[in-house]
């Protein structure tokens, strides 16, 4: 049995004299969602914003540009609420992050690198 799957419309249904959208269909034999499934979803969105914090202390001048951009859209705020994290307090830990200075291109002699102390 098919059931409805009301998500994203699959044709713009502001456009005026366009037919409106029909649902698409999903199978009903997937897993229903868990709490599990919630924690799983927020430890994903979670690596995400790690991920992007180490981005922006990037030595490449592009790469943080491209996190400063990307920290002012809605697209961070989603991710941050997803993440089950603060946006503001997110926002401000990128902030410091992105004003310090960036992080060495290449390691130490001795295969280590450099830790800048805060």
């Amino acid at each position: 049995m098919l059931m409805p799957c009301y998500g994203r419309p699959m044709i713009d249904d502001a456009a005026p004299g366009l037919p409106q959208a029909r649902p698409a269909a999903v199978s009903d034999h997937h897993a229903p969602l868990t709490a599990d499934h919630d924690h799983g979803v927020r430890r994903l969105w979670t690596a995400v914003l790690q991920h992007a914090l180490a981005d922006a202390s990037s030595p490449k001048v592009r790469v943080r540009k491209h996190i400063a951009g990307w920290l002012f859209s809605p697209d961070f705020w989603l991710v941050a609420d997803a993440a089950g994290v603060d946006p503001w307090r997110a926002a401000a830990a990128f902030r410091r992050v992105l004003a310090a200075p960036p992080r060495p291109i290449r390691a130490a002699r001795g295969g280590r690198r450099q830790q800048v102390a805060p």
